[in-house]
């Protein structure tokens, strides 16, 4: 928390003084971030300052220094923030949106530039989420970005469980399910899901 605080002042002074504490003052009075400091389960924490990195590379590149390492290092933040929590697999798209917008009507680049910085800014992000969908297929045997949550975690398990064992996907959701004690079931989503992929991995590791 404290570390986002200081990137945010950072990204603020880039404006200008005023700026950058009034932004730092804002980003400190949140006191949801107490909450998410005190969940270890959460990665909030992580991905907040993630992408707060992020950002701060992004709004130099646009107000300072227009070099292709300053949105390497905004693209490789991005790209960490994406291995954090799942739900922000999707952020470079309006980036790359509006950076397209800013470079060419905005900063008066030829396409041959624009195209250039947005190849390195994407191809850098695709490492992050074509790379972990090869690491779940390849553990997992099934290729979804997202195995935080138990649903496909459940379906990704079983086929590759399914695959191992040389059994029906059917019979793999029924081996899964069966070392399952019975409390799991009544409890609140969240553990409940937290308890049903540990679960699995560990089915997993002793196929």
């Amino acid at each position: 928390n404290l570390g986002s605080i200081v990137v945010v002042w950072r990204i603020g002074l880039l404006f200008d003084r005023r700026t950058g504490y009034a932004a730092a003052t804002i980003a400190a009075a949140d006191f949801t971030a107490l909450f998410f400091a005190l969940n270890y389960d959460l990665p909030d924490v992580a991905v907040g300052f993630f992408t707060a990195l992020s950002v701060l590379f992004l709004v130099k590149f646009l107000r300072r220094a227009q070099s292709v390492r300053t949105l390497v290092y905004s693209a490789l933040f991005l790209g960490l923030a994406m291995w954090t929590k799942e739900t922000v697999y999707l952020l470079w798209v309006p980036v790359v949106g509006f950076l397209v917008i800013w470079m060419r009507w905005g900063a008066d680049l030829a396409w041959t530039v624009v195209l250039k910085r947005l190849g390195v800014f994407v191809c850098i992000v695709m490492l992050f989420f074509g790379g972990w969908k090869l690491r779940n297929y390849v553990v997992l045997g099934a290729s979804a970005f997202n195995t935080r949550s138990a649903t496909p975690m459940s379906d990704n398990a079983a086929s590759l469980v399914a695959y191992q064992r040389g059994i029906t996907i059917n019979a793999a959701h029924e081996l899964l399910r069966k070392g399952l004690a019975p409390e799991v079931w009544s409890m609140d989503e969240g553990a409940f899901n937290r308890t049903l992929v540990r679960h699995y991995a560990a089915t997993i590791m002793a196929s």
